[in-house]
Parts: C-alpha cells; structure tokens; sequence
C-alpha cells in the first residue's frame, strides 16, 4: 500500500512540473548600455592660431593734413602716402573648456564656452623711397619713410552653441556664437630728410597704439569621439572674425604740433586648428527605447 502511495505521489510531482514552471515568471535579459552624450564636462584644447594667408595694414595720413587747402588733402598729393602692408601672422594657442550636452535620438544639443592664450605678437617693417608727384618742381616730393606694425592678440574667449549628430561614440558637430578678444595695434613711422621734398615732412616721427577688449562671432566645426565613458577626445576648427582695429599715431616730432596724425588699420581674422580632451560628468541616458 505505501509503495502504491508514493508511485502517485512521484507521477503527480513529474506531470505538474512543467505546468508550475510555465507559471513563474522569467527574469528579462538585460538590454545593452545605450551611450549618451547627456551631461558636462570640462576640458583642455591646444592648437594653431593665425591668418592662414595674408592679414592686410594700410597706413594713411590724417589730422591736419586733410585740412582743406592742405598739400595732402587735395591732388596730386592726396593719397600719396597712403602705405598697405599684408602679412601672414600666426602662432599657438591653448585654454581651457567647459560646456554641457542633451542628446535627443541621434541629435545633440550643447553650450559651450572656453578661455584661452594666444601667441600672436607680429611685427612687420617696411622701407618706402621718396616719391615725386610734380616732376621738374622745387620742393616737389615727399620723404622715404620706414614703417614699423606691431599686431597682437594675447587673448581670447567663445561662447558657443553646438549641434552634433551622433552615432554611438562619434559626434559630428558644428558651432557658433560669439568671441571677445583683447587685441593690439602699435605703429612707428620715422620719415626721412631726402633732398627734394616738401620740408613739411623731413624728420617727421609718428608713433601710437591702441589697446582694447573687442568683441566679434566666430563659427566652425569638428569631430569628437568618446573612448570612454568620461572620456573624449575632439579635434575642430574656429573662425574669429574681430573686425578692423583703427587707431591714430601722433607725430611727437613735428614743430609746430597741432594736429599731425597718420592712422592704423589692421585685420583681425583668425583661423583656429585644434584639438581638445574632454572629462565627462552628470550622464544621463538617452531618452529613447533602445532597438533590437
């Protein structure tokens, strides 16, 4: 009789197994870490900064001399000493970045901004010969000169939105905003006592500067990839547009002084080239459901 008992027992065990087990609920496989580009960071950049091609100065007369009734206000002589310079500057840069990102599917959204050295301190200098503008007359010409233009740009900082299109650990992006630079412009011009000119000029000597905070856009674009989780590496290019700087030089030499001035433009366009390294914090998770 017992054993009867328990060969039920056992049959009704085996046969209800399948059916107790079809009943528990099966724990889901984990789904795969989706990586997202949500959160801030902060970083380091280091590169290249320079015109990328010629940056033109031109010097012109100005002050009393545009007087009217003044030898260099009217022709022939007006314009005369009108000089243009163009030369290639450039040098190295580096800073520091912070920014943040939201990733919606496969677009990115971020602010960016960063502060950074600049070595741009150029000097070009150039003779000019003496020049007749009435040929056969006395006292008909103007000085050779020599003219010395300093360009710098020491330091600069962009405020930035940034627009990426990701694909897993690669962003694509481009990026724009506006750039604030502390610029300078020095000019040194001697003339010289060369026979045969208007004396109003000979040994005349100018000199003057500006420094100032300007303010301009920028744009550009570049690649970034994250190797880690925290970790990114990005390599992108900036144009800085700071516009003209326009400044007088004063003539400290000149007997009477009322008034002698020559003035300064200079270009203030730069190209930046550079790479930077990104440390990533405060990750968020992409804000989709992952596709199998």
């Amino acid at each position: 009789m017992n054993k009867l008992i328990t060969g039920v027992a056992a049959l009704t065990v085996l046969f209800a197994a399948p059916a107790l087990a079809a009943d528990i609920p099966l724990k889901a496989p984990p789904r795969p870490a989706v990586f997202s580009w949500t959160g801030c960071y902060l970083g380091v950049n280091a590169g290249w900064i320079g015109s990328a091609g010629d940056q033109d100065i031109d010097t012109r007369l100005s002050g009393v001399f545009l007087n009217q009734g003044n030898t260099f206000a009217i022709p022939p002589a007006k314009g005369l000493l009108d000089r243009h310079f163009s030369h290639d500057m450039s040098s190295g840069t580096a800073g520091i970045t912070t920014g943040c990102n939201i990733q919606y599917g496969s677009w990115v959204w971020g602010f960016e901004s960063d502060s950074n050295w600049s070595g741009i301190d150029d000097t070009v200098s150039a003779r000019f010969p003496s020049i007749e503008f009435l040929p056969g007359a006395p006292l008909n010409g103007v000085p050779s000169s020599v003219q010395t233009i300093t360009r710098k740009l020491d330091y600069f900082s962009t405020y930035r939105g940034r627009l990426g299109f990701a694909v897993d650990r690669w962003m694509l992006f481009a990026t724009g905003g506006a750039v604030v630079a502390h610029i300078k412009g020095e000019t040194d011009i001697l003339y010289g006592n060369d026979g045969g000119i208007i004396p109003v000029l000979a040994n005349f000597h100018f000199f003057g500067d500006r420094k100032v905070w300007r303010m301009g856009w920028t744009a550009g674009g570049g690649l970034e990839y994250a190797f880690t989780d925290n970790w990114s590496l990005k390599a992108e290019y900036l144009f800085l547009d700071l516009r003209d700087l326009n400044y007088e030089a004063f003539c400290f030499t000149c007997n009477p002084n009322v008034g002698q001035s020559t003035n300064t433009r200079i270009e203030f366009r730069e190209h930046v080239a550079r790479v930077g390294l990104n440390y990533r914090f405060l990750w968020g998770e992409l804000p989709v459901v992952a596709r199998y």
